[in-house]
């Protein structure tokens, strides 16, 4: 007996709406091998961890590296940083992992392209080893400028991980759950976030003595994971469409599939291979995909490019930094002291990480333009309680604005796992030819790193300018987010289910 899945897309042409019929086999024994669990939690714990933990790492020991920045500019020019001075130098210690994350979103597409999917993957991991080793060198060395380059080098591992991991993840699973795992950089990511934030407590390792272990100690499980790599497969699609090499390709999708080569040849999975390498090579542009391309040539894919495209600024522009930079002003608020706080910090993250996991689930139940209308319209709504709530708190003894405070920021965490937190890594999946995907899903994490930047530099002056009312800001951009979507981002598949003997 086999399982098939009918998969219906819908594409709305000169001529109305034209339905394209898919038959997607699930074969007994086809789905999860071993191989294929372990390139999958390669690429979860080598690439997307490191994602969370260097975003957040750098915090809490501030208290700590921020002296040592000061100490290694007077050691190597004599330089006495004021306060203000040293304020821009932390700064620029802080961002320029951004800066790195921006240029491996860049550079994401072309490297994809050039060297293939898992050597994409090694460099993302061998990134954050040579950025360890930095690190633990910055301090013995004091070295400010080696503390830069570490961050500059695993935030461009951070930004290409953001470009690799979803596409190599969904050219190496059975398609039936491709947009399913796209969705798990999330889940590392914010593992990565707790971890950092467990380890970063004082009597650990964020202290004088053990910051420089603290920052390195990601490049454990990474070199981990490096050495896996012997294990972990180049991706089937990449092989047979881009490089030619069908022999190897059958025998990569055979040991990911659990399948015979001659089983494999008359899947389903494989005949799309043929049409698109057919494609690729009719149209001659197996080598010249980019988003200018695609937006001149292929103009039936604007619209989803401009819908995959948003959902990445969309993540930024949801106020998900801003509002666990007030968590701990909503902590106190609910009268808990500084150990109190700290710890409901750490359940912030820990609940996160279930949200992740949680949306992950969603996606295999429900269609990802359901997910990203109900994520921004509560994301919005739960912006506009928090809002309200800080500012009328300063003064007020009512007992209802501190726990509506908090109540708003966990509906806030809430609204943004279900959706914005997971969705964009996952459309173009769902909405992208393969050929085009890589691009797409490069051009996207370049915007989405960027917008995160360009937040991270204007939101401290809107802070100081309007206060909790920035909270309105992000409501703006959330409502304009949904109306968009509401619009433009039709259903574009449904599952049905059927069984033949």
């Amino acid at each position: 007996m086999t399982s098939e899945t009918e998969i219906v897309l819908y594409d709305r042409g000169r001529n109305g709406v034209e339905e394209i019929h898919f038959l997607v086999q699930k074969q007994k024994g086809g789905r999860y091998t071993p191989r294929l669990i372990v390139t999958i939690i390669a690429n979860i714990i080598g690439a997307t961890v490191p994602i969370g933990w260097h975003l957040s790492v750098i915090n809490a020991p501030q208290h700590v590296i921020k002296p040592f920045c000061n100490e290694s500019m007077y050691s190597h020019y004599g330089i006495d940083l004021s306060e203000s001075n040293l304020d821009l130098v932390w700064a620029f210690v802080v961002s320029i992992f951004l800066a790195g994350g921006l240029l491996g979103a860049v550079f994401g597409d072309r490297i994809l392209h050039k060297v293939g999917r898992k050597f994409s993957f090694e460099i993302c991991v061998l990134s954050h080893v040579i950025g360890a080793i930095l690190f633990t060198v910055a301090k013995f060395a004091s070295s400010v400028e080696l503390l830069v380059l570490g961050r500059l080098l695993v935030g461009f591992g951070s930004g290409l991980a953001t470009c690799v991991v979803p596409i190599y993840l969904a050219e190496i699973c059975p398609p039936h759950i491709s947009t399913i795992v796209s969705a798990t950089l999330p889940v590392g990511s914010s593992t990565g976030n707790l971890l950092a934030q467990v380890l970063a407590m004082k009597h650990v390792l964020g202290n004088e003595e053990a910051w420089a272990v603290l920052l390195a100690t990601i490049g454990v499980p990474c070199l981990l994971c490096l050495f896996l790599t012997v294990i972990v497969p180049e991706s089937p699609y990449y092989l047979y469409t881009i490089k030619k090499k069908d022999s190897e390709a059958i025998k990569v999708l055979s040991q990911l599939r659990g399948l015979t080569p001659e089983e494999v040849v008359q899947t389903s999975e494989f005949h799309t291979y043929k049409k698109e390498r057919a494609d690729l090579e009719r149209e001659e542009e197996s080598e010249k995909w980019d988003l200018k391309k695609i937006w001149q040539k292929q103009t039936h894919l604007r619209m989803p490019v401009s819908i995959c495209l948003l959902s990445h600024m969309a993540q930024q522009l949801s106020g998900i930094a801003m509002v666990f930079y007030y968590s701990t002003s909503v902590f106190r608020a609910a009268g808990l002291n500084d150990n109190q706080t700290y710890i409901a910090n750490i359940g912030a993250a820990i609940f996160n990480i279930f949200m992740a996991a949680f949306a992950v689930w969603l996606i295999s139940r429900f269609t990802l333009r359901t997910l990203i209308l109900s994520s921004s319209l509560t994301t919005g709504i739960s912006l506009t309680g928090l809002a309200v709530s800080l500012i009328y708190l300063p003064g007020n003894e009512s007992l209802f604005l501190p726990y509506s405070c908090v109540t708003f920021f966990v509906l806030f965490v809430i609204s943004f796992g279900i959706g914005l937190g997971s969705v964009p890594f996952s459309l173009p999946s769902d909405i992208i030819p393969d050929s085009q995907r890589p691009a797409v899903s490069a051009a996207g994490c370049t915007l989405n790193w960027s917008t995160n930047f360009m937040i991270a530099m204007t939101f401290p002056i809107l802070q100081d300018y309007i206060g909790e009312g920035v909270f309105f800001v992000f409501f703006s951009f959330t409502l304009s987010i949904f109306i968009f979507m509401f619009v433009f981002l039709r259903p574009t598949y449904r599952l049905k289910d059927t069984t033949t003997a």
